[in-house]
């Protein structure tokens, strides 16, 4: 286990205890340390264990126009059985209608040209 994980797997300990002291002196020895470089790497890791823990799923969703975009999330929701949070929203002129919803490991389209292939197929 490299020590940036381990430093990960300590902060997310910390925090689910709520033990907010512990891990602001974990940080300073981290960068006393000169190893600034992998803070980045723990607070990635920690918001991971953290939705991953209350069941959300965050990303970007790219739509045809302008939707109802609750709608949209409640069906997202049901079709893949977590929360969904929507961090930013585009509209993409090269779909026809629906969508797709962006995560760091996963990809949903349901956009028209999607239905119809796999209708087709």
């Amino acid at each position: 286990m490299n020590e940036g994980k381990i430093y990960s797997e300590l902060i997310y300990k910390l925090f689910k205890e709520g033990k907010v002291n512990f891990i602001d002196l974990v940080i300073k020895k981290i960068k006393n340390e000169g190893k600034s470089h992998i803070l980045r790497d723990i607070l990635s890791y920690v918001l991971e264990k953290y939705y991953e823990e209350k069941n959300l799923l965050r990303g970007k969703i790219k739509l045809a126009f302008k939707e109802d975009l609750e709608e949209v999330i409640n069906l997202l929701e049901k079709k893949l059985k977590k929360r969904v949070e929507v961090e930013k929203i585009e509209i993409d002129k090269s779909l026809i209608l629906g969508g797709i919803f962006l995560s760091k490991n996963l990809k949903v389209d349901f956009s028209l040209k999607k239905i119809l292939k796999t209708f087709i197929s």
